[in-house]
């Protein structure tokens, strides 16, 4: 059996159904052997067609094909890390990296040749994908306007920056700015930054629950005197209501279980207190198979802030209506 090898004229679809196919026809003790996948002889002209279609098809061609550099530079145009697969000599051409790194940063990995020192190639790499920070000359992670072109892409590319950068807080703003979740990589100064921690809530791309196990209290001291629930300085995860709308004998609720995470709704009778609420919405957060720590950080629709010893209070003498 070979693994069918798809043109520019058929679909993916088409190619799966006929795979599918072969299997079923195969008797049941008939050996099964898949070969490797082996190198495709088709003229240059034909792997320039095909590399236009999908630029990862350079894996399938053989030595002389991977160093045609008409056929690498078509395919990395398509898809800039194909130039994992182009030759040597090739890795190292400085003008069809260029051309990988802008079509997919990330491709400055297979750059070859000092290319990955070249400040020019790794800006444009990174100005495409910050992640490609990752792959550059170590000298880079220093450098400010690189950094900032990185992380202003990728806000987590904070991560492979120097200290002295990770504790600048123009460069440390610009990553949450990008993903809130950069938070988990900046300066020990800068964790407890009131600012940077409410942009972080607005931009995370993820849940920030996860960027230190939960321990939302030690990085945000902002939502630590916002919990009610909590035992001082205990770990738990950001509830925040997001609607609250009374009835004579109920009241509607909406809230959103993390920093960036899925929504919940639900109604409890008006009389409920603040504690009995929150259990609630976790349990309506289990129920869709969130997860929700035993001690929750209450986030109240104004903004205000609930010492722990009134949690027993009814919902309508804390929240305004």
């Amino acid at each position: 059996f070979r693994p069918f090898h798809l043109s520019g004229r058929q679909s993916q679809q088409s190619s799966f159904r006929r795979l599918c196919r072969a299997f079923c026809q195969m008797g049941p003790r008939q050996p099964f052997f898949v070969q490797p996948l082996t190198a495709v002889d088709w003229t240059t002209e034909q792997w320039i067609e095909e590399v236009r279609v999908e630029g990862w098809r350079l894996e399938l061609a053989h030595e002389g094909i991977r160093s045609d550099r008409r056929v690498v530079m078509e395919a990395v145009r398509q898809k800039g890390t194909a130039l994992r697969f182009a030759s040597s000599a090739l890795q190292s051409d400085r003008e069809l990296v260029m051309t990988a790194v802008r079509s997919r940063g990330r491709a400055l990995e297979y750059a070859r040749g000092g290319l990955q020192e070249d400040r020019e190639i790794v800006m444009a790499a990174v100005q495409q994908d910050g992640l490609a920070l990752k792959f550059a000359s170590p000298q880079f992670r220093s450098d400010r306007d690189v950094v900032l072109a990185a992380v202003e892409e990728f806000g987590k590319a904070l991560q492979w920056v120097t200290e002295a950068l990770r504790a600048d807080r123009s460069i440390v703003f610009a990553a949450v700015l990008s993903d809130g979740c950069a938070l988990k990589h900046v300066g020990p100064g800068l964790q407890l930054d009131e600012a940077l921690c409410l942009t972080a809530q607005r931009t995370a791309k993820s849940s920030l629950d996860n960027l230190t196990d939960t321990r939302i209290t030690r990085i945000n001291p902002v939502l630590a005197k916002k919990n009610p629930f909590a035992v001082q300085g205990q770990p738990g995860t950001v509830i925040s209501l997001t609607d609250i709308v009374p009835s004579e004998e109920a009241v509607d609720f909406g809230a959103r279980i993390g920093l960036a995470g899925a929504s919940v709704s639900g109604s409890i009778r008006r009389q409920a207190t603040l504690s009995e609420l929150a259990k609630e919405i976790k349990d309506l957060a289990r129920r869709d198979s969130m997860e929700v720590t035993e001690y929750v950080h209450l986030v109240l629709p104004d903004d205000s802030t609930v010492d722990w010893a009134d949690s027993e209070q009814p919902v309508t003498t804390i929240i305004p209506f």
